[in-house]
């Protein structure tokens, strides 16, 4: 039968009964009132909104790291300038040695230089000289010479890269042996005395292995 014959045997009602099929067949599978794209849109905004979050969230943390490694870099490198100050190796002779080498350069006389670490090692009721990070080393010195000798071994001490102090600093005008005092026209010679003090990095020592031995 030809599809012409066959739509002219569909009667009315069947023909309204169909199209009402049709329709909600439309409306239920192939019609869209915008709706859904309203809703796809406002979840894409969403992620979007997220992702955007977690983005700044990881630069805010990357700043932060980076701020903590600029800051930890400076740390190191304040320690390392410390440690430069505070050298772990210096000993009591190296200071010695170092006050004399200047004294020397400054055209001053040691009368007289004493270590007293060894002191303070022998009197137990004194205070222990530094701290759990670092060693005092204080040295007692007598020096002779004019006022610019002596102004000049002080002005190179501060151009030592030591930490180093000065204490009970005293100066007088020097006396010859027989007790009279030095020839008005020559230059006057002062004598400095007083307690000059360096110090070391008290490196922490090493923590015991107590890790027991498998075979004992």
């Amino acid at each position: 039968m030809k599809i012409e014959q066959q739509l002219e045997s569909i009667s009315m009602q069947k023909s309204a009964i169909i199209g009402m099929v049709l329709m909600g067949i439309y409306y239920f599978v192939l019609y869209n009132d915008g709706s859904a794209l309203e809703s796809r849109i406002k979840t894409a905004e969403q992620q979007e909104r997220k992702v955007q979050a977690e983005l700044i969230e990881v630069e805010n943390r990357r700043k932060e790291a980076l701020r903590i490694k600029a800051a930890l870099s400076d740390i190191g490198k304040r320690l390392d300038d410390l440690v430069k100050f505070l050298p772990s190796t210096l000993r009591s002779s190296d200071f010695m040695k170092m006050l004399s080498d200047e004294a020397q350069a400054a055209g001053i006389n040691i009368l007289s230089i004493d270590d007293l670490s060894a002191a303070i090692a022998i009197d137990q009721s004194t205070p222990e000289e530094g701290s759990e990070y670092f060693v005092k080393i204080p040295v007692r010195v007598k020096l002779e010479g004019t006022y610019v000798g002596l102004l000049t071994f002080l002005s190179n001490l501060t151009k030592i890269d030591k930490i180093i102090l000065l204490s009970d600093i005293e100066i007088t005008r020097s006396v010859t042996q027989g007790g009279t005092k030095p020839d008005p026209a020559a230059d006057v010679m002062l004598t400095l005395q007083g307690k000059v003090v360096a110090f070391r990095y008290n490196e922490p020592e090493p923590e015991p292995d107590n890790t027991e031995n498998p075979g004992g």
